[in-house]
């Protein structure tokens, strides 16, 4: 049974005549009458009465012209539904992120991309770098936004943009009343992380970014929670060097201050899989790269040249 048999039934079976739904379907007669006969025989019962001055729908016929307008009406809807999501104006698409970096932007990236696109499904998952790249690789995520260097087999990173690296500290420690940081100044201070485990490439990039400038950081606590680690700086317990988008956190006791070129820089980036088709991506992926390009990368780097 084919959708053009349900459709020359149908059509039969409205109009009650051969010739007229002949017309009505820009077919001939009898390849109409061949369709009708083809449907009845596969159903094994008659669904037209034919005599030679009227057509009339049998029981079965009654009975199977609704569900037959109801399949083609779904199928009709399955298709607006297909072209719909081939062009990516519905599906879901299921997003990875970390920490309260860029809120302001991301959230505006949401919001342009929902007025957009409103019968889009957006699902946040809150994870770790790591977290968001073995989702990514499991298809258990579409799309991460995450902070380079990040590193995974299959997977493709766009940059959003670059931001400096700072020195987070205690507003009572004494380096705190200057404006601009030597690195090689925190060669004897203790120092707050992370876990190297929640993300290697980060952590390695920092520790690398000290031993480019003379010195291995003494690294007196380790802490995966953001702000226990801001809690124990402005406590002077140990400084430690993060991004110019931690300033966006609310804190108190606690200053930031600018490196001395050559200074560090990392990277905001949208992460997908290398092979995914889904046509949702370019179109999420376009809208954050204009909101990040408007409030990214000039706004927080120029604010620190000052």
């Amino acid at each position: 049974m084919e959708n053009s048999h349900l459709r020359y039934f149908v059509a039969v079976a409205e109009e009650l005549s051969f010739t007229r739904a002949a017309n009505r379907l820009n077919t001939s007669q009898p390849q109409l009458s061949r369709y009708v006969q083809q449907l009845e025989l596969e159903l094994g019962t008659m669904l037209l009465d034919r005599t030679e001055r009227q057509i009339k729908l049998t029981a079965a016929g009654s009975v199977f012209v609704n569900q037959a307008r109801l399949i083609l009406n779904q199928m009709e809807q399955a298709k607006l539904l297909a072209q719909r999501a081939s062009r990516g104006e519905i599906g879901q698409l299921r997003i990875g992120l970390h920490g309260p970096f860029h809120v302001r932007l991301v959230v505006e990236s949401l919001q342009v991309f929902l007025e957009r696109h409103p019968d889009v499904h957006l699902t946040l998952n809150s994870m770790y770098a790591l977290e968001q790249i073995e989702a990514l690789q499991h298809s258990r995520i579409d799309v991460g936004i995450i902070r380079l260097p990040a590193y995974g087999p299959g997977l493709r990173f766009d940059t959003l943009f670059r931001e400096p690296l700072l020195v987070v500290m205690s507003a009572n420690h004494p380096l705190a009343k200057r404006n601009r940081i030597r690195l090689s100044d925190l060669a004897n201070q203790p120092h707050v992380l992370f876990p190297r485990h929640l993300n290697p490439p980060l952590h390695d990039f920092i520790i690398g970014a000290c031993h480019n400038a003379g010195f291995s950081p003494k690294i007196v606590h380790d802490a995966e929670d953001l702000y226990t680690r801001l809690a124990l700086v402005g406590a002077n317990l140990g400084v430690t060097l993060a991004t110019a988008s931690y300033q966006q956190i609310p804190t108190k006791g606690i200053v930031f201050r600018n490196l001395q070129p050559p200074v560090p820089k990392l990277e905001m980036a949208l992460a997908f899989r290398s092979d995914d088709k889904l046509p949702l991506l370019p179109l999420f992926a376009e809208v954050v790269k204009k909101v990040f390009a408007r409030g990214g990368y000039s706004a927080v780097e120029n604010a620190h040249r000052k």
